[in-house]
């Protein structure tokens, strides 16, 4: 019974208020509202300005691309497809460490998969002993393809490097040439001339050869 006493009470008090500000413009209630219209208009007004950037947040975890691995679980990159041949199968991956598209040939019967990779151009360098920035003069060499290059080290075992171009270019840039790697054999240049050179870079691969069978996408 009180509670209902007590409602009764304020809601009387809160339609007297209404009709009492109504009918006159200066009176407590009509003030309040003035108010408040007020301080919402202020607000309204307001410019927020931005802070200053803050640091990169941590990078987030890989998405849900399959990926192919060989048998002692490197990563080759990102599986993108296989063909079938009579004698086995070529993987398609892009690999995102170089940024480039390679492909693996993997057979059981011939034991290590084979990274698929160009060759057989001259490699030029603006140092001596194959050093400083690596060049071809083939206007034709393949944009986004690998190159592999082998050289003797000093204990006369072959080892492989690999170049890729930077960009694709119709025209090149006077270079001169002070040492050049073909044929397993890097041969300083004797009297050097300018020629018109096409910039490579070179790749370092982010798994190790041989790539042991077999294969496997997860």
């Amino acid at each position: 019974m009180k509670k209902t006493i007590t409602l009764g009470i304020l809601a009387l008090t809160l339609i007297s208020g209404t009709v009492f500000a109504k009918e006159n413009e200066n009176s407590p209630f009509e003030q309040i509202w003035n108010a408040i219209t007020d301080l919402q208009e202020q607000i309204d007004a307001i410019e927020l300005t931005p802070g200053p950037k803050g640091d990169t947040g941590p990078r987030g975890p890989a998405g849900g691309s399959l990926h192919l691995y060989d048998a002692n679980d490197q990563d080759l990159g990102v599986f993108m497809g296989h063909d079938l041949y009579k004698n086995g199968y070529t993987f398609t991956t892009y690999n995102q460490e170089i940024e480039l598209p390679l492909s693996f040939f993997s057979s059981a019967a011939w034991g290590p998969a084979i990274l698929q990779v160009s060759g057989g151009d001259v490699v030029k360098f603006t140092g001596l002993n194959c050093t400083g920035t690596a060049f071809t003069e083939n206007q034709t060499f393949p944009f986004q393809t690998l190159w592999r290059i082998n050289e003797r080290n000093e204990q006369n075992n072959q080892v492989s490097r690999y170049f890729t171009s930077s960009h694709y270019t119709s025209s090149g840039e006077e270079m001169i040439a002070l040492s050049t790697l073909a044929n397993d054999e890097c041969v300083d240049v004797i009297d050097p001339l300018p020629s018109t050179g096409f910039t490579l870079i070179e790749v370092d691969l982010p798994f190790s050869e041989p790539i042991e069978w077999p294969l496997h996408i997860n």
